[in-house]
């Protein structure tokens, strides 16, 4: 019924990058529905009732006619290893509901807590983040993820990280890397050595 979505964070009862939701759900609309989208996050978001200063996941699913919405307190889980898996044909250029692709393959992380996908040999996302690698000078992010997450392009706008092509040979040239997404903010505090991604890929 609904083939998109958005989470956004919701922190302090404030909305977190919402300009960058609303671009990218205007954007997604028109692609998949030839339309003009007609759905406000701010709006929708002033109808709920948040009862505490937590971390919040505020969840969109809509589509050209119906949206719903859920809302429930957040709680990061911490990924410090990575399992290389193979999806050359896989597209997730839109934020769709249905991830059954990447939920059937994300039981191939095996020992690991997430696996990093790889397409035509080059680095994308992991099953729900973004990644950025440090290189000893700068931190660097796939320049073709699977998805393009609102985190991503607000720290690529402000400077904070830039995009490269990576492929999985290169992959211990980094020295570490961290995840983002709309609910994990850049923090290098974060980081994992790249030694905790396993380069044997699964497909």
């Amino acid at each position: 019924m609904f083939p998109l979505f958005e989470s956004i964070c919701v922190e302090n009862y404030q909305l977190k990058l919402s300009e960058f939701h609303q671009k990218r759900m205007d954007n997604s609309h028109l692609k998949l529905f030839n339309a003009k989208n007609k759905w406000s996050i701010k709006k929708i978001f002033k109808s709920l009732k948040i009862e505490s200063n937590d971390k919040y996941k505020f969840k969109i699913n809509y589509s050209d006619t119906k949206y719903s919405v859920s809302l429930k307190k957040y709680f990061n889980k911490k990924i410090k290893s990575l399992q290389c898996v193979e999806l050359n044909d896989y597209s997730y250029d839109l934020k769709f509901t249905d991830r059954s692709t990447i939920n059937k393959n994300y039981k191939y992380k095996y020992l690991c807590d997430d696996i990093l996908i790889i397409k035509n040999g080059f680095v994308t996302d992991t099953s729900y983040c973004n990644i950025v690698f440090f290189d000893g000078l700068r931190w660097i992010t796939p320049k073709y993820p699977l998805l393009k997450g609102v985190q991503r392009n607000f720290l690529l706008k402000n400077k904070k990280i830039f995009e490269k092509k990576i492929k999985i040979n290169q992959i211990p040239n980094y020295k570490s890397f961290v995840l983002i997404n709309s609910m994990i903010e850049f923090n290098i505090n974060e980081a994992v050595n790249v030694n905790k991604i396993n380069l044997l890929v699964r497909n």
